[in-house]
Formats: structure tokens, C-alpha cells, sequence
């Protein structure tokens, strides 16, 4: 598989498509949850903070609405990316 050097996109459709595959993973139980979870702690510093500050508030709403669902992994997952986003809004 090649790997795209160049894609053309702008900043604000770059956060749409992260939001959208973030708000479709933080509810599956499925491998997805890692690979968006690791894409957006990979590219975090191409993401505006209010996307950032909008993944947090989302983590902890579904994370209280999913009480009991989630798996423990997955709850654990979600709230590690959590912390490592606001670590990077404060020192950014």
C-alpha cells in the first residue's frame, strides 16, 4: 500500500472528518475505537483546540451515558486519550 505524501484538504474539513470518525468509534466495541483513538493522539497538533476541547467534553458525556456498556479497555482507552488531550491544551 502507498502512502499519500500530499492530500489536498482544508484545515476545517481535516477536524469534520475527525469528529465524525471520533463520534462513530466512541460508541462501538470494535477495533475502530483504538484506531481512531490513535490517530487522534497522533495528529492532535493538526487539529484545532476547540475539536480538542469538543473530544473531551464528548469523552466524559459518553463515557457517564455508557456506564456499563463499554468495556473496561475501551472506557480506559477513551479516558487516556481525554487526558492526554488536556495535558496538550495546557501546555499549547
Amino acid at each position: 500500500m502507498s502512502e499519500y505524501k500530499n492530500i489536498n484538504i482544508s484545515a476545517l474539513d481535516l477536524n469534520m472528518l475527525f469528529i465524525t470518525s471520533f463520534r462513530y468509534a466512541i460508541t462501538r466495541r470494535t477495533y475502530v475505537t483504538s484506531v481512531i483513538s490513535d490517530l487522534i493522539r497522533r495528529n492532535k497538533c493538526a487539529l484545532n483546540k476547540n475539536t480538542l476541547k469538543l473530544f473531551i467534553r464528548e469523552i466524559e458525556e459518553e463515557l457517564e451515558r455508557l456506564d456499563g456498556y463499554l468495556d473496561d479497555c475501551d472506557r480506559n482507552m477513551w479516558l487516556s486519550l481525554s487526558e492526554d488531550l488536556s495535558e496538550y491544551l495546557e501546555n499549547n
